[in-house]
């Protein structure tokens, strides 16, 4: 460092995060080149001093439940670094630049100090901080930017790191001296989410990572839960024209697989009025059903059609009802069916299967957009379509000169149409514009950039095979969200483990996403090597280690392996791409990361260890269940099962596909005959 800074705030920010500061040079989302975070230098005015506070925080007369609970957060955040207690008040006075506050939200003394968001494009969640004299400004368009704000304060002015649930970063520093903000902060992405359990599960964990949609568990107090509808990603069997309750009187309304026909007919008719998300009705939907987009569009006009009934279900049953939401999704059921009926043979040839699909939703968004206008005017409506297994193609043809181009002027997108593309079955270890090494979904890409302006994404970065192995993602990641910005991409969805306790580096993987998804400049290594760090203390050297080990080990089987390809159906739990070598350097990178906080406080040894047990699930498991007795005598396998087992609060539920750990447990004493 070239000077001492002040405080000791600041000297840690940075040491421990450099890149995070480069948060304040974010570009205008719009794409020209003015830097709107300006200036975040010292001042001589001090936020605290010796453990007290003259300032206070001011929110409006009449707060938001949102604005309440920002300044609850900073008073929270506040007491945990300084040591001094900010107090709260609903502007019982009048407030000007000579006065130490921190106003939070759109308050009297925000206009009286001059300070004006009305013209400010926040990228729906962004923040302003602003130093007027003595006074400090936070405010934002959203509610949940205002507290995002809030955050963005803490993190510069305070050296707060949210980590994850149970592991917050507060730089203790009795003294700390305001910094001279002039920023608004906006990210690189409107809609965020890094898809684990533990985000789509805890709205208040999900709040403080900044991921902003998709999810549950999401309370009024954090503002807005997301710009996305309830409409889920099998929406259109499902909720808006839902098999369960149609298809009795409706056959021709959808598409069964011939082999399900029989369990369609006892399943579905009468309608099923009782339809859940689970048991047999929902699996057969799920993976046998979709709608018949030819009749769909053919029934335009038809009293009582099957057009008329989506069009009025999805209006008045959602879009009439989530005022507070812009993206409704039409999601087909997650099958690989296809309609085989004329009309859609006959479309499918013209205008490609996906084509069909698109010409179906364009008429439905112009209906939409029609609606809008006559009742809404001021409000935001897109509809999202799946580029998804039967419709991930582009609908394009090729020309007389073998290029690419829009199968017809009717499969293009809508202006109120999203895309959003899922790349299945791209390897994920690459980024997906890499034309060497994933050409099918670089093209695929570049096609779909024909036929609409606006898109979304639904990634992945987690075997569907083994959920316990490392997935090698941490290559592509970064890549891809800055592919993905440069292809103006509103909304990023990475889907991991949703289902189980997040293993394999994935309460890493969720931070490093959250911070990128907000500032695609920020460095992924550094963001890891940050987490590490904090997240695991003492052995988070070695924690480090493990995953260089792991990126040089995955480079070098890629190198020699000519069938590898990181996709989410293929098995990456080999002995191939695991010999028994491999597994026992891992373990004794763990031995290592255990023997750094053995002398720790017990209090702290156990938090320390049982995250460190957490990630060591992956080769214990790998370990017995490609090795066994290859590795182990009789009785150290029988320890080593037991370990497994007994992995504290972290025992890996489903390891593989829905198979649990007590069921491999099982198996591997019945295999080796143990007791």
């Amino acid at each position: 460092m070239k000077k001492i800074l002040k405080t000791i705030a600041l000297i840690l920010v940075s040491i421990i995060c450099v890149s995070a500061l480069t948060v304040c040079k974010k570009k205008n989302p719009n794409g020209d080149s003015s830097v709107i975070d300006r200036n975040t230098t010292e001042t001589s005015i001090k936020l605290a001093e010796n453990g007290k506070t003259e300032y206070k925080i001011v929110i409006p007369e009449k707060a938001s439940e949102p604005e309440k609970f920002a300044a609850e957060e900073l008073k929270s955040i506040f007491m945990n670094s300084t040591g001094a207690e900010l107090t709260v008040d609903n502007e019982s006075a009048r407030y000007g630049e000579e006065d130490k506050i921190i106003s939070i939200g759109n308050t009297n003394a925000a206009k009286n100090l001059g300070v004006d968001i009305s013209g400010t494009d926040f990228n729906y969640d962004g923040y302003l901080i602003k130093r007027v004299g003595n006074a400090l400004v936070i405010n934002a368009k959203e509610e949940t930017g205002k507290i995002n704000g809030v955050y963005g304060f803490a993190e510069r002015n305070l050296g707060y790191r949210y980590y994850a649930q149970n592991c917050v970063k507060y730089v203790k520093a009795s003294t700390v001296s305001l910094l001279d903000f002039d920023l608004v902060d906006v990210p690189d992405f409107q809609g965020r989410i890094s898809f684990s359990a533990e985000i789509i599960g805890d709205g208040l964990h999900r709040l403080r990572m900044k991921n902003n949609n998709q999810g549950t568990d999401w309370s009024a107090k954090y503002g807005n839960s997301g710009f996305w509808s309830e409409l889920s990603d099998q929406s259109i069997p499902m909720q808006i024209v839902n098999a369960a309750e149609y298809y009795s009187e409706h056959k021709d309304w959808y598409f069964v697989n011939p082999k399900r026909t029989e369990d369609a007919e006892k399943l579905l008719v009468p309608a099923n009025k009782e339809f859940s998300y689970q048991g047999d009705v929902w699996t057969l939907i799920k993976e046998s059903v979709q709608m018949c987009y030819h009749n769909a569009l053919a029934s335009k006009g038809e009293t009582g059609g099957l057009y008329e009934t989506f069009l009025n279900n999805l209006i008045h049953g959602y879009i009439e009802r989530e005022t507070d939401k812009r993206f409704f999704m039409l999601g087909m059921a997650d099958n690989e069916e296809i309609c085989d009926c004329a009309g859609c043979k006959a479309d499918n040839d013209k205008y490609t299967v996906t084509g069909t699909c698109m010409r179906f939703v364009n008429s439905i968004a112009r209906d939409v957009e029609e609606w809008r206008k006559a009742n809404c005017p001021d409000r935001e409506i897109d509809l999202v379509v799946f580029a998804y297994l039967t419709t991930q193609d582009a609908p394009v043809k090729k020309t007389a000169s073998n290029e690419s181009a829009p199968a017809d002027d009717s499969v293009i997108a809508e202006n109120n149409v999203v895309v959003r593309i899922a790349p299945i079955y791209s390897c994920h270890y690459y980024s997906f514009d890499d034309a060497v090494h994933n050409a099918a979904s670089a093209n695929l890409f570049n096609e779909w950039k024909l036929c609409a302006k606006r898109f979304a994404i639904w990634d992945y970065k987690m075997s569907f095979d083994y959920k316990i192995v490392p997935f090698p993602t941490w290559n592509s990641a970064q890549k891809n969200l800055r592919a993905y910005k440069e292809m103006g991409v509103v909304d990023v969805l990475t889907q991991g483990n949703a289902a189980t306790y997040n293993t394999s580096l994935g309460k890493m993987d969720d931070y490093v996403r959250s911070r990128l998804m907000w500032d695609t400049s920020l460095s992924y290594q550094s963001l890891a090597d940050e987490f590490m760090e904090n997240y695991y203390g003492t052995a988070g050297a070695y924690m480090k280690e493990y995953l260089a080990y792991l990126e040089m080990h995955f480079a070098s089987f890629i190198a020699t392996q000519n069938n590898f390809s990181a996709e989410i159906y293929k098995s990456l739990l080999l002995t191939s791409y695991w010999p028994k070598e491999t597994l026992i350097n891992i373990e004794n990178i763990f031995n290592k990361a255990y023997c750094a906080i053995e002398n720790l406080p017990e209090s702290t040894r156990g938090v320390l260890k049982d995250r460190i047990d957490c990630e060591s699930a992956f080769y214990r498991f790998a370990m017995i269940e490609l090795y066994g007795n290859e590795i182990f005598t009789t009785e150290r396998l029988a320890a080593a099962i037991e370990e497994y087992k007994n992995l504290s609060s972290v025992t890996i539920s489903l390891p593989y596909k829905n198979k649990t750990s007590s069921e491999f447990i099982l198996e591997w004493k019945n295999k080796y005959n143990l007791d």
